[in-house]
């Protein structure tokens, strides 16, 4: 103790560390202290202008552990005010957040937000105390003293308390150097993780490509033509429109090939029809035809006068489930397409419910498509 006396501090130790490792005060490794605001000097200059750097959590970079430069600066008055700091400084953060570690490479001015470590001693290597000070113990230690009921914060006294396991030079170095080679190599898996997720998303969209191009399996000459599954959906739908069940649309189509001259036609409703270009060829048993000659196409509604926490339907968006609703627009067994963002998110549904208008669904037939599709339906 300062007065000379000795105290034993045997229950005080954390943990066991290392023959030639010693437990010493944060205190005895640095000059700890508190930021201050510099009142009453109240007016801020731009970077550019001349002044000292008012060094604010807002000048620091998310994964760095450097502050390289301010974007504000205060007026020389306003030194002795506030606490002024140097490069090689370390700052803590004392807020919310208390407790992450940057070095400084720029001298300013710091508000209470911050704790300075300065005056490093010699006895440490600067990125040593740095993984130190970002160490689950260390920060463990710092959530015990720190003070206030509802925003935590560190006074300077308390945190000069802390013990701190503090091992020779050389032990550090070794540290360092394992330190590192571990971080490279954490880097180099989540490089490779995120080129991974790169290369399945890649794979994912060839396979689907090579599918809906007829090119992912081998073709079974036995199949049943898509065209003959096309004309049976259209002699349903002309028994309907003969029995009154449904209105013949002005805008009613479909798609043949002419096996005169092997080229695609889109007769209407009318008697017309015009010649059509494809996008691309397909297998000899497959068709096209527009979306609407398999499925019906419904748009979604306003959700607000449906909506209940308690509801038995759930709510879709393009983006996934909303919330819950008291009705239902959809049957069971759909595939909601969004209109709007996530139009490349398909999702089927296997319940009732209700869609809203960001998205719409194919569930049976409807003659309101007027794109092009190349999904078909085959026994």
């Amino acid at each position: 103790m300062a007065d000379g006396t000795v105290k034993d501090i045997e229950d005080e130790i954390p943990f066991d560390v290392p023959e030639g490792w010693a437990w010493v005060r944060l205190q005895e490794i640095a000059d700890i202290a508190r930021g201050g605001s510099p009142r009453p000097i109240d007016a801020y200059l731009t970077a550019e202008e001349t002044g000292i750097n008012w060094i604010k959590i807002g000048d620091t970079k998310p994964g760095s552990k450097y502050i390289v430069s301010a974007k504000e600066k205060i007026k020389f008055e306003g030194k002795k005010h506030s606490r002024f700091v140097h490069a090689g400084d370390f700052l803590l953060t004392n807020s919310m957040s208390f407790g992450r570690p940057y070095i400084l490479k720029i001298d300013g001015c710091i508000h209470d937000g911050w704790l300075v470590f300065a005056n490093i001693k010699n006895c440490l290597l600067q990125d040593y105390l740095y993984y130190a000070l970002s160490s689950k113990y260390i920060y463990d230690s710092f959530s015990l003293v720190a003070a206030g009921s509802t925003v935590k914060n560190l006074k300077s006294d308390t945190v000069k308390q802390v013990l701190f396991p503090l091992p020779p030079i050389n032990e550090q170095k070794k540290i360092l150097e394992e330190i590192e080679r571990i971080i490279t190599l954490i880097e180099e898996v989540e490089n490779d993780k995120a080129d991974l997720q790169v290369a399945i998303k890649q794979a994912k969209s060839k396979i689907l490509d090579l599918a809906i191009h007829g090119k992912l399996v081998a073709q079974d000459p036995n199949d049943e033509p898509a065209s003959v599954l096309l004309e049976k959906l259209r002699a349903e739908k002309e028994a309907k429109i003969k029995s009154g069940e449904l209105k013949r649309d002005k805008n009613d189509s479909y798609i043949y090939k002419s096996t005169t001259d092997n080229c695609h036609y889109e007769k209407f409703a009318d008697g017309t029809e015009k010649a059509i270009e494809i996008p691309f060829d397909l297998p000899a048993s497959w068709a096209w035809c527009h979306f609407g000659d398999i499925a019906d196409v419904i748009n979604g509604k306003n959700q607000s006068k449906v909506v209940d926490d308690a509801g038995n339907y759930p709510i879709y968006g393009s983006g996934g489930i909303m919330g819950r609703a008291n009705d239902y627009i959809c049957p069971e067994n759909c595939t909601i397409i969004g209109r709007k963002g996530s139009i490349n998110n398909p999702i089927y549904v296997n319940e009732k419910f209700w869609n809203v208008d960001t998205a719409g669904h194919p569930h049976q037939k409807h003659s309101a498509i007027e794109f092009l599709t190349s999904i078909v339906f085959k026994d």
